[in-house]
């Protein structure tokens, strides 16, 4: 029992003196950074022998939450780091103390680089609950300082490979000592969002065009609703794949290959028509060959009082088929092979050209270092 009763005993001095050694801490703490705030003037850089501060910048990418292609521009959420000596913060390191946390009310004292964002265009400090920065001071005058900020920041896009290009927005920092430093980051649009919003549904559209070539001739209704519904179809389309882009003055890949789409379906709709104006001149050359004979079979029959009986030849009612017939005949059996050899052959060069051999725009940041972030980039 008396035991127990020495280790309660002792655990509650230990206790008590490791509360005392805390407050004794903290108010030492206190008394230093009054002191260290005492003549400190933060309006003032802190310079060394007469040179500048050099102050180290690091970004702690958190997020980027959508990429912009219409405004041309990017959200991010980063830590903006920074590190850089202040003779005039040293403090004695003997005093047991190895960092200084400082209050984000005590930040507002003590000076701190200069430097802005040039490409923001919104941006804020988060300040929920309390405002996110940091700031630490060691006894060699070294200074840690962290910020959460999250802006939108502007990237000049290049979209003559739009969908299938790569971007390089990039975040400018500067000092009005005019000192500039960047980061570049590397975007690499995803495609598949396009194959199955876009280039599938415009290919089954264009070879559904193509059914019409294997419709008779005569079949005048079905192919006229045919051809219009093809072409209908891809210019909805058309204007879907290019809604929400910014109006630039230069070709892109989409409007190449959209404008191939429509092409193709609108000229298969003109081969109906040339079929259906040779199937049209052999109907009219038939029905004026054959009036004559109607009306004297008419005549006769209404003088003999029986049925016309059908002629062959040049001008009864049997004809064999004329060049004009077999001409719109020959034309759909071109078609069926011309066309899809046609498309087969813009789509090797259309792939081939912008996905391996074309690069439009020179790499203006081939020197630097980026980040290669796969991603979607939005059209909203």
């Amino acid at each position: 029992m008396k035991f127990d009763t020495v280790l309660i005993v002792l655990s509650l001095i230990v206790f008590a003196s490791l509360i005392s050694a805390r407050n004794l801490t903290m108010n030492i703490k206190h008394d230093l950074v009054g002191e260290l705030l005492r003549d400190y003037e933060p309006t003032q850089a802190p310079t060394e022998h007469g040179v500048p501060v050099t102050d180290e910048v690091q970004l702690y990418i958190l997020s980027i939450d959508s990429i912009s292609d219409s405004s041309m521009d990017y959200d991010m959420s980063f830590y903006l780091r920074q590190r850089w000596y202040d003779p005039r913060l040293q403090f004695n390191a003997s005093l047991g103390i190895d960092v200084l946390e400082l209050d984000p009310k005590l930040m507002e004292k003590i000076w701190v680089p200069d430097i802005y964002i040039i490409n923001e265009k919104t941006a804020k400090i988060h300040e929920v609950t309390v405002p996110n920065k940091m700031m630490y001071l060691y006894p060699n005058g070294l200074v840690l300082y962290s910020a959460r900020v999250s802006g939108v920041f502007s990237c000049m896009m290049d979209l003559h490979k739009y969908p299938l290009d790569k971007q390089i927005c990039d975040i400018r920092l500067e000092s009005f000592n005019y000192t500039c430093i960047g980061l570049d980051i590397h975007l690499m649009r995803n495609i598949g969002y396009y194959l199955t919003q876009t280039y599938i549904p415009s290919v089954l559209v264009v070879i559904l065009s193509w059914v019409n070539f294997w419709l008779s001739v005569d079949a005048v209704p079905a192919r006229i609703s045919l051809g219009l519904l093809t072409v209908l179809t891809m210019t909805t389309q058309s204007s879907n794949a290019v809604r929400g882009l910014t109006v630039v003055s230069y070709v892109k890949a989409m409007d190449v290959w959209v404008f191939a789409c429509l092409f193709f379906v609108f000229a298969g709709l003109l081969e109906f028509a040339w079929v259906n104006v040779s199937n049209r001149v052999e109907s009219r050359r038939k029905s004026i060959t054959d009036l004559p004979s109607l009306m004297n079979g008419h005549k006769t029959n209404s003088q003999r009082g029986d049925s016309p009986k059908p002629k062959e030849g040049k001008e009864g009612f049997f004809f064999k088929p004329s060049k004009n017939r077999e001409k719109a005949r020959n034309i759909d059996r071109v078609s069926r092979i011309l066309f899809p050899i046609t498309f087969i052959l813009f789509n090797t060069a259309y792939w081939l050209i912008y996905m391996v051999f074309w690069e439009p725009v020179e790499d203006k940041h081939i020197d630097s270092e980026g980040i290669t972030i796969p991603v979607i980039l939005s059209d909203d």
